[in-house]
């Protein structure tokens, strides 16, 4: 790192240190509209503080951010908790009527459809092209799948849970 992002590093430090610094405010100080600028600096601090944290873990300070949005310096067991925290995703889960699943399965069929009609035109159009013919192949199984979809749906065999990641 160059002797002026070192000293961008230091910039943002102090500011913490200050107390109320937003993402805005660090910003500023980068000099940079885009947030990778400032994620690379607080990545340098971060680092910084892991090596004075293997010397004496009484010393190091961890730039994190708050449930206000505003940082502050952390300790070590702060950052590892923080770090342990958010690798686990929050997970909801939407679960869907039996409507909502015959809807859906029969929206899957008539897409598959769709791309099936489209892709056998091409292979017709384009004969001696090899990869026409493997995206018919493929479309002619993403239909067997959608169909059997369908099947299971409408004789009530398959339940049907969205789960989504969160921040």
């Amino acid at each position: 790192m160059n002797f002026e992002r070192k000293a961008i590093a230091m910039q943002i430090l102090e500011r913490i240190r200050q107390g109320g610094a937003t993402q805005e405010d660090l910003m500023q100080i980068t000099g940079s509209p885009k947030k990778i600028a400032l994620y690379g600096q607080l990545s340098y601090l971060n680092n910084r503080a892991l090596t004075i944290a293997e010397i004496d873990p009484s010393k190091a300070e961890f730039p994190l951010r708050a449930v206000d949005k505003t940082y502050y310096l952390g300790t070590y067991d702060e950052y590892v908790a923080e770090k342990n925290a958010s690798t686990l995703p929050k997970v909801s889960v939407k679960k869907y009527t039996h409507e909502e699943m015959l809807e859906r399965a029969q929206k899957r069929v008539d897409k598959a459809s769709a791309k099936l009609a489209k892709a056998t035109d091409k292979a017709k159009q384009h004969p001696k092209e090899d990869v026409y013919e493997f995206k018919e192949t493929i479309a002619i199984g993403e239909m067997n799948l959608a169909i059997l979809l369908l099947n299971l749906v409408e004789e009530g065999n398959y339940t049907y849970e969205r789960g989504t990641v969160t921040d």
